[in-house]
C-alpha cells in the first residue's frame, strides 16, 4: 500500500504566498484564501487557515483579490486544485474539466458564480452563486459523477443535479414563508390578546369610577 506523504499544508502555504505576490500591485491587492480540504471519503471541510489540510487527500484553494478600476474595488478569485500527488493546477481539475469563479450578466448588473465547465469553455455543467464554502462540495460531488462520462451523459446528469438543487431551494423558500406566516399569526394573536387585556382594564377602571 502506497502511503500518502504529500504535505498539503506546505504546498498550500506556498500557493497562498504566490497569490499574495501575484496580486500585490497598484491596481490589485490580495485579500484572503479559503482552504477546502477533501478527505479520503470525499468529505469537504473549509477554513481560512491551512490547518484544515492536515488530513487532506486533495484540496482546493480559493484566493480572493481586489481589482480597483477607478478606485472602485471588484473582488475576483483564482482557484488552485492540488491533487493526491501534490500537483497544482489553476482553475483546472483535469484535461477535460475546469473550475472557476467569474462574473456573468450585463455590466453593473452582473453576478459572480462558481462554474464547473469543460476545458474548452463550450459547456457549463454547474453554475452557482456564493458563498463558495457552500458550493465547493456540490461541485466536487458532481465532478466525481461526471468525470468519466461522455460529454452528452455529463450534460444530462448535470442538468438533473441543477434541477434538484432548484427544487431544494424552492422547498426551502416555501418553508421559510410558512415559518414567517406562522410567526406573524402568533404576533397578531399576541397583540390582540394585549389589546383585549388593555380594553378589560379600561372597562374595569370606568366601572370602579362609577
Amino acid at each position: 500500500m502506497v502511503m500518502n506523504n504529500v504535505n498539503f499544508i506546505e504546498i498550500a502555504e506556498y500557493c497562498q504566498e504566490q497569490a499574495r505576490i501575484r496580486h500585490s500591485s497598484s491596481c490589485n491587492s490580495y485579500s484572503s484564501t479559503l482552504f477546502a480540504s477533501i478527505s479520503e471519503a470525499n468529505k469537504i471541510e473549509c477554513s481560512f487557515t491551512p490547518h484544515i489540510l492536515a488530513e487532506a487527500k486533495r484540496c482546493f484553494l480559493i484566493h480572493a483579490y481586489n481589482l480597483m478600476p477607478e478606485k472602485v474595488p471588484y473582488t475576483h478569485f483564482d482557484i488552485d486544485y492540488i491533487d493526491e500527488k501534490g500537483c497544482v493546477s489553476q482553475n483546472r481539475l483535469d484535461d477535460r474539466f475546469r473550475l472557476d469563479i467569474t462574473y456573468i450578466g450585463p455590466w453593473r448588473n452582473h453576478n459572480q458564480v462558481m462554474r464547473l465547465r469543460s476545458n474548452d469553455y463550450s459547456t457549463t455543467f454547474y453554475c452557482g452563486a456564493g458563498p463558495w464554502q457552500d458550493k465547493i462540495g456540490v461541485v466536487w460531488n458532481l465532478y466525481l459523477k461526471v468525470r468519466d462520462c461522455s460529454l452528452q451523459e455529463a450534460k444530462i446528469f448535470a442538468s438533473l443535479v441543477m434541477k434538484d438543487q432548484q427544487l431544494a431551494l424552492q422547498a426551502n423558500t416555501i418553508k421559510e414563508l410558512e415559518a414567517t406566516k406562522l410567526f406573524l399569526e402568533q404576533e397578531v394573536a399576541a397583540y390582540k390578546g394585549m389589546l383585549d387585556d388593555i380594553k378589560s382594564l379600561l372597562e374595569n377602571h370606568e366601572t370602579t369610577k362609577r
